[in-house]
């Protein structure tokens, strides 16, 4: 362990222990799998079978939770099915992999304070001849309530799967202002994976809240050197320099958002809500636009920007929206509503 956190080991959880099972649980799971009336089913399916009756009744709540736990109480978050999916998977020696996934944000934006976790899928690989490549082979996805308008994204490293269980969980400590907790945790998810930007994220908030600023500005501008930008650990940078007064590197780190290219239309789309909240509505729009070229089947973006070209009296731009969304408008009732409003455009002055 780390030197830096013998004085935090009562709040790190063991990894192992997170995929723990009682032997209860173990028991109902082998004899599903091992029942004779699926032997025709591959591993895979027969594991993937038994979630699915499992999740009949399962509770979609945003709880972080042990494989057990989730088991015992029947819900948890994305990461907790993932959790679980690979806590039975060991059980009966099935390979799997994760895919993180771009989804509805899941961005808390709290006080000021800018959070995120990522939603991630399980995929259980299927049998395949000895030596072949997981990624050549097919794979049963196991997915937390997924969205039609969810959009894949890449395969994960182990190392990246296990530094979010640790994310999430000082996540969770930080909201509760357990700051010695949630800094202890955000190391461990560090440890698993260095470049793990929402761990570099909550580490710089918990170093901030305990008043260690320069330690906190490190750790912001470090974040921001990392593959991948992160739209919550530039937003909480961004307002973090204001706070100290630097608003030339404030103003550059708004700059950098502005400029920047998430790979997730959904931070857009945080964006553009932001912007509108502040009143700022051409920002907004550029961001709802940004949405749409990433995105264009989604209709929250479409309604959003129709509704700001209609409050600015940009009847010719609203039409143009109307007409594009309309070709995405897979519900009667969206595709009724959209050329009712053609139909009120065409009264109106080019």
């Amino acid at each position: 362990m780390d030197q830096n956190l013998i004085p935090f080991q009562e709040y790190l959880p063991s990894l192992d222990s997170w995929f723990d099972l009682s032997t209860e649980q173990q028991q109902h799971f082998l004899s599903f799998f091992h029942n004779p009336d699926f032997a025709h089913h591959s591993p895979a399916q027969r594991l993937s079978l038994y979630l699915h009756n499992k999740l009949v009744t399962f509770h979609y709540l945003g709880e972080n939770l042990s494989a057990s736990e989730a088991l015992r109480e029947n819900k948890g978050n994305c990461l907790t099915l993932a959790v679980v999916t690979t806590a039975l998977a060991r059980l009966v020696n099935i390979d799997l992999g994760y895919q993180l996934m771009s989804s509805q944000p899941v961005i808390n934006v709290k006080n000021g304070v800018w959070l995120s976790s990522d939603h991630v899928r399980t995929l259980l690989y299927k049998p395949a001849e000895p030596g072949a490549p997981l990624l050549e082979r097919g794979a049963i996805v196991v997915d937390y309530f997924p969205d039609a308008q969810d959009i894949s994204g890449p395969t994960l490293p182990e190392t990246r799967f296990h530094a979010m269980i640790f994310n999430n969980l000082a996540a969770d400590a930080f909201i509760a202002r357990q700051n010695p907790k949630a800094y202890a945790l955000a190391i461990a998810a560090l440890q698993q994976d260095p470049g793990y930007v929402p761990a570099v994220n909550l580490l710089a908030l918990a170093l901030k809240r305990a008043g260690a600023l320069d330690q906190a500005q490190s750790w912001f501008h470090y974040g921001t050197h990392l593959a991948d930008p992160n739209l919550s650990l530039l937003a909480n940078y961004r307002d973090f320099m204001k706070t100290r007064g630097d608003l030339q590197a404030a103003l550059h780190i708004e700059q950098q958002i502005e400029s920047a290219h998430f790979g997730n239309p959904f931070a857009d789309l945080v964006l553009a809500l932001e912007a509108y909240h502040h009143r700022n509505y051409q920002k907004a729009q550029r961001y709802y636009q940004r949405v749409l070229r990433q995105a264009p089947h989604l209709q929250k973006a479409y309604l959003a920007l129709l509704d700001l070209y209609l409050q600015e009296g940009q009847y010719q731009q609203a039409r143009q929206v109307a007409e594009t969304a309309i070709q995405y408008a897979y519900e009667p009732g969206l595709q009724s509503f959209y050329q009712a409003k053609l139909a009120a455009l065409s009264q109106q002055p080019e």
